[in-house]
C-alpha cells in the first residue's frame, strides 16, 4: 500500500485542515495521527478516531474533491479542500500530522503501508480570548479565569476573531444567541477548554426552546465541544439560521418528548462534524422528531462523521427545495425512526449519501410496529453510494417519490445486508433510476422462518426507465442460500423472476446481476470488505455520476477491493453465476 503526501494547514486557534492526493493503492483508507509537545493530550503519538461514538475507521474515499472545509469560503464556494478537519486544538500550538493506509487480510488481520511525511502547523493566536465558568468569579468581566463570565449567554456580543473558551461543568438555563457574525479570515469560535466537557442543560432562548440559535445573518461561528442537553418543550435544540457555521465535537441530547429536532438547519453552507446528536421524540410514537433536520431551501450543508441516534420520525432528513447537500461518513443508529430521508420532490435535487453506517432502523421493539425503512427517497437526482445498511426492521432502502417525482436517482456500490423487508424497493414515479454494484444479501428474513410460500424480495422495480445492472441478488436464511427463490419484481401485482430469471426475461430491467456469494471478511462482525476470494471482484460496471464524480469501480459492494500487499487494485475475476443477454 502506499503513502500519502499530506499537508497541514492552520485554520483558526481550535482547527488545523489536512488535505492529500489519491494514492494508487490506498488498501482500504487512512489512519491518522496527531502529535504536539504542546498538548498534553497528544504527547506522544495517537491514532485519531474518526466517528464520534461510531466508526473508528477512515473510509478510502476521502481524496476525491467534494470533501472541503465548507466554513472556510465565500459566495458559492464549497470552500477549501480538507479531507481531514481536526478540531479541539489549543490556540498557538504546534501540532504534528501523518497518516498511512491500512487493510486487513483474508483472516481480519490489520495490515498497514508506510507513514506519510510528517506535516505540521501552529494554530492562530487570536486578537481577543474571552473566559466562561459556571458561576464566574471576581469582576467577572471574562477577561481571564479568574474573572470569567458566568454564563455561555456572557459571550452573545463577542466581536468577529473573537475565541470564548467555555470551562467544564453545568450551565443551566443558559443559551448562546450571537449578535455579530464571524468573518471568513476571523472566524468566531465558541470553544470547550482544552480536556473539559461544558453542558448547557436547559434553554431560555427568546420565542421557543433552542438552546442554541443562531439566526439568519449570523455566519462563520464555530462552536467546538459545546454540548447541549435540554428537556424545555418542543422545537430544535440547536438551530442555524446564518451561513458558513459548524457544530463540531458536540453532543445534543434532544431530551425526547414532543414534536423537535436535535440539530435544525434552515440555510446553506453550514456544517456539523464529529457530533454525537439523540433522543428526538418519543418511544413509541410517530410524532415527527428528527435527529438533524436540513429545513427547507437549505443548500449545500455538510453534515459529517458524526453519530444520529434515535430520532421519532427520522434520524437525517433533508426537506423540499434543498439541494446539494451532503451526508458522509456518519453513523445512523435508528432505534425508533428511520435511517435518513429526502423529501419533497421533485425540487429536492443532487443530495449525496455517501459512506454512512445503517444500523438497526426501527429494531426498538417499543417502535417497531411502525414501518421505517433504512432511508427514503422522495427527491430527484439523489446519489446514494458506499453505505452500509444492516439490521434495519424493514426495508433497506426506499426510493417512494411520496408527493412528487423520484426519478433519476442513482444508487449504487452499497451493501444491505439482513433487514426485515426488502433489500431495495422502488415505486410511487421512480423512474429512470440507476440501481448498480449493490450487494443485496439475506434480507426479509429478520426473524421469519424460511418457508417456499414466502417470497424473499430482494428488491422491486415498479417503473419505466430504470435499470438494475451487475448487482448481488441473494437470500439467505439461518446460513443456507437460496439463489433459486423469487428475487426480481417489475411491479407489485405482477409475477416475480429469479435472479438470473430476471437478467433473461426482462433485459431491458435487470442487467448482469449474481447470486455469488459475497465473500467477505466476517459477517457476524458486519465486515463487508471483500476477501481475496471473492466473486465480487472485478464484475461491476461504471456509473457515470455527473455531479459527484463518475466511478470505475468494478467490485461489487460498498468497499473497493485492494491488494494490501501492494499490487493494487484487483484485477476482474471471472464471472459466476452470470448470465448475459445480447
Amino acid at each position: 500500500m502506499d503513502a500519502p503526501v499530506i499537508t497541514a494547514t492552520a485554520k483558526g486557534p481550535n482547527q488545523i485542515n489536512l488535505t492529500w492526493p489519491a494514492v494508487t493503492n490506498p488498501g482500504w483508507g487512512y489512519k491518522v495521527e496527531i502529535q504536539s509537545d504542546g498538548d498534553s493530550r497528544y504527547s506522544s503519538w495517537t491514532e485519531l478516531p474518526i466517528t464520534r461514538d461510531g466508526r473508528n475507521w477512515l473510509p478510502y474515499w476521502v481524496t476525491e474533491a467534494h470533501y472541503t472545509d465548507i466554513t472556510d469560503g465565500t459566495g458559492t464556494s464549497m470552500g477549501s479542500a480538507a479531507k481531514f478537519q481536526m478540531y479541539g486544538l489549543k490556540y498557538g500550538t504546534t501540532y504534528n500530522f501523518r497518516v498511512r493506509t491500512y487493510a486487513k487480510n483474508d483472516s481480519g488481520t490489520e495490515v498497514f503501508g508506510s507513514y506519510s511525511n510528517t506535516a505540521s502547523a501552529t494554530t492562530t493566536t487570536p486578537g481577543t480570548i474571552r473566559y466562561v465558568v459556571p458561576g464566574g468569579a471576581g469582576s467577572q468581566n471574562g477577561t481571564s479565569w479568574a474573572n470569567a463570565w458566568p454564563k455561555v449567554s456572557s459571550a452573545n456580543g463577542v466581536a468577529a476573531g473573537t475565541l470564548v473558551l467555555v470551562g467544564g461543568g453545568t450551565y443551566s438555563s443558559d443559551s448562546f444567541i450571537p449578535v455579530n457574525s464571524g468573518t471568513q479570515a476571523n472566524r468566531t469560535v465558541i470553544q470547550a477548554n482544552y480536556g473539559e466537557t461544558p453542558t448547557i442543560t436547559t434553554s431560555n432562548a427568546p420565542g421557543g426552546q433552542s438552546t442554541i440559535y443562531i439566526s439568519s445573518g449570523r455566519n462563520y461561528l464555530i462552536l467546538d465541544g459545546i454540548n447541549v442537553d435540554n428537556t424545555d418543550g418542543n422545537g430544535p435544540r440547536v438551530n442555524i439560521g446564518g451561513q458558513r457555521n459548524a457544530i463540531v465535537n458536540a453532543e445534543i441530547d434532544a431530551g425526547g418528548g414532543g414534536w423537535l429536532e436535535g440539530i435544525y438547519i434552515t440555510n446553506g453552507y453550514n456544517l456539523v462534524h464529529y457530533s454525537y446528536v439523540h433522543d428526538a421524540g418519543q418511544w413509541g410514537l410517530d410524532d415527527g422528531s428528527t435527529i438533524v433536520t436540513i429545513g427547507s431551501s437549505s443548500d449545500r450543508n455538510v453534515i459529517q462523521y458524526s453519530h444520529s441516534q434515535r430520532g421519532g420520525h427520522d434520524t437525517g432528513l433533508t426537506k423540499e427545495g434543498s439541494d446539494y447537500n451532503q451526508w458522509k461518513n456518519n453513523l445512523f443508529d435508528g432505534g425508533m425512526g428511520l435511517g435518513w430521508e429526502a423529501t419533497g420532490a421533485p425540487n429536492c435535487q443532487y443530495n449525496l449519501i455517501e459512506g454512512n453506517v445503517f444500523k438497526d432502523v426501527n429494531a426498538d421493539p417499543q417502535h417497531s410496529s411502525l414501518y421505517k425503512p433504512g432511508i427514503e427517497v422522495s427527491a430527484q437526482r439523489t446519489t446514494v453510494r458506499r453505505n452500509v445498511f444492516y439490521g434495519g426492521d424493514d426495508h433497506g432502502i426506499e426510493i417512494s417519490g411520496v408527493g412528487g417525482d423520484a426519478s433519476n436517482n442513482l444508487i449504487y456500490n452499497n451493501v444491505i445486508y439482513n433487514n426485515g423487508g426488502i433489500g431495495i424497493t422502488s415505486f410511487t414515479t421512480a423512474t429512470n433510476g440507476v440501481y448498480a454494484n449493490n450487494i443485496i444479501y439475506a434480507n426479509e428474513n429478520a426473524g421469519n422462518e424460511y418457508s417456499n410460500n414466502r417470497i424473499q424480495s430482494a428488491m422491486v422495480d415498479t417503473y419505466t426507465g430504470s435499470v438494475w445492472r451487475n448487482n448481488l441478488i441473494l437470500d439467505r436464511y439461518l446460513g443456507v442460500e437460496y439463489p433459486n427463490n423469487i428475487s426480481c419484481w417489475r411491479d407489485w401485482g405482477g409475477s416475480g423472476r429469479t435472479t438470473v430469471g430476471a437478467n433473461t426475461d426482462w433485459p431491458t430491467f435487470y442487467q448482469n446481476n449474481v447470486t455469488t456469494t459475497p465473500n467477505v471478511i466476517d459477517l457476524a462482525s458486519n465486515e463487508f470488505h471483500l476477501q481475496s476470494t471473492s466473486g465480487l471482484r472485478g464484475i461491476g460496471v461504471a456509473v457515470t455520476d455527473t455531479q459527484w464524480g463518475t466511478t470505475n469501480e468494478l467490485d461489487i459492494g460498498a468497499f473497493k477491493w485492494f491488494d494490501p500487499t501492494g499490487a493494487g487494485p484487483s484485477p476482474p475475476a471471472a464471472p459466476t453465476n452470470l448470465r448475459l443477454v445480447p
